[in-house]
């Protein structure tokens, strides 16, 4: 019998020998691994998956302000500082009064320049950045003494950067899906109204309870991103407080283009009293607008915004954005982006359970969220930093085209 030479080889030497191949097999495939972190942890199991962290897309409870104006912090939390979220129920206001002063007052205390080079502010234009155009707007506002709080100009202008983007791209994507519909009408339709195809494209923001309307007015400032879209912006609340005039006229000196037909218009009325956006358009100024309107009344895109609405009047802003103008498929609003506030009694219906373990402001959102889900909107939520409020959560809807899920209806 043939013995090979490891056989061969005496038998106190064969584990040694098994070892070292064992080893030389081990250092081989340990540089030929990748280089991987080690897992934490031996017991680590799928319920233990949190909140998504340091991803541009996770939510964040206390972000960074993206604006000029930064305030400071005016309340402490209740909650441990390595919670992962502490929601507007669970602060205890300390300082709240510190960011009620008028923002001429803001600016004198943080020694931060109310002149400019030449004594005014220059007009600025459609094309220019939208950080310019509000920091210009801020310090516009404050050297001429507006009467409006620092507090209120840094929420407008967070709330704007954070929801601008994605409102004008539901606008956006609604446009591209009717657009194919409006080149079969111009086919078919006869010489004399070929000219409707040559129309620009319309986006309607309504700001719902607006208050002075510097929030809507702000997204007139900005514009919708392209010199070719027609931006309508109605402001919506029971009464028009004096205030407003004078921020309009202020911010039509540095964005003229507000001051245009149609670009504007406050109404006075009761949102209680509306079903749909249709009871919430006032009649047009110019000519033009109200040909459009006539020939198409679903040629318009629908925006709605609202910053904290308070208590159930966040939820009515809901119902009459997400409802079809008189039945009209696709002419509700394209995105809608609240600011909620004053959560008593807005959790009703929630499970007991997450207002217990949440709380009531988390329980209503979330019900919130469910309810746009239900009538097509993708949903999601963004913030603004804490230090401006409390009440920072921002729930946003975007109209698309996924068909809402009931996998968790019975």
């Amino acid at each position: 019998m043939i013995m090979s030479n490891f056989q061969r080889r005496p038998s106190h030497l064969q584990p040694i020998m098994a070892l070292l191949f064992l080893c030389c097999r081990i250092r081989i495939a340990c540089s030929l691994a990748p280089n991987l972190p080690p897992l934490k942890g031996n017991n680590y199991h799928t319920s233990h998956f949190g909140p998504r962290q340091n991803h541009p897309t996770s939510y964040d409870p206390c972000p960074n302000f993206l604006g000029s104006i930064r305030l400071e912090k005016r309340w402490t939390d209740d909650v441990p500082s390595n919670a992962p979220d502490s929601s507007p129920s669970s602060t205890k206001a300390i300082n709240f009064d510190a960011g009620r002063e008028r923002i001429r007052h803001y600016y004198r205390r943080k020694n931060l320049p109310l002149d400019s080079i030449f004594g005014k502010a220059e007009p600025l234009t459609r094309s220019s950045p939208t950080r310019q155009k509000l920091k210009a707007i801020a310090d516009h506002l404050a050297r001429h003494d507006a009467p409006v709080d620092v507090k209120e100009v840094c929420e407008s202008i967070e709330f704007v950067l954070r929801t601008r983007k994605r409102l004008w791209g539901a606008a956006k994507q609604r446009q591209r899906v009717r657009e194919p519909r409006r080149r079969n009408d111009e086919d078919a339709s006869s010489f004399g109204d070929e000219a409707m195809g040559t129309e620009e494209e319309s986006i309607r923001l309504y700001d719902l309870c607006c208050g002075h309307g510097l929030t809507g007015m702000l997204f007139g400032c900005c514009g919708a991103g392209s010199d070719q879209t027609r931006l309508e912006i109605i402001l919506v609340d029971q009464k028009r407080p004096p205030s407003h005039s004078v921020l309009f006229d202020l911010l039509s000196q540095i964005c003229p283009w507000i001051a245009d037909p149609d670009s504007v218009a406050f109404l006075e009325a009761d949102l209680s009293s509306a079903t749909s956006l249709a009871d919430l358009s006032p009649p047009p100024v110019s000519v033009s607008t109200a040909e459009a309107r006539r020939r198409d009344p679903g040629s318009v895109t629908n925006l709605v915004i609202s910053t904290h609405a308070c208590g159930s009047l966040t939820d009515s802003v809901l119902e009459v954005a997400s409802t079809d103008v008189n039945g009209i498929s696709g002419t509700g609003a394209a995105a809608i982006a609240v600011m909620p506030c004053c959560y008593t009694g807005t959790s009703r219906g929630a499970p007991h359970g997450i207002q217990r373990a949440l709380g009531v402001a988390w329980a209503a959102d979330i019900q919130r969220s469910f309810y746009l889900q239900e009538r097509g909107y993708h949903s999601d939520f963004s913030t603004i930093p804490r230090e401006i409020s409390p009440m920072n959560r921002i729930l946003i809807g975007e109209k698309g085209s996924r068909q809402p899920s009931h996998r968790l209806q019975t």
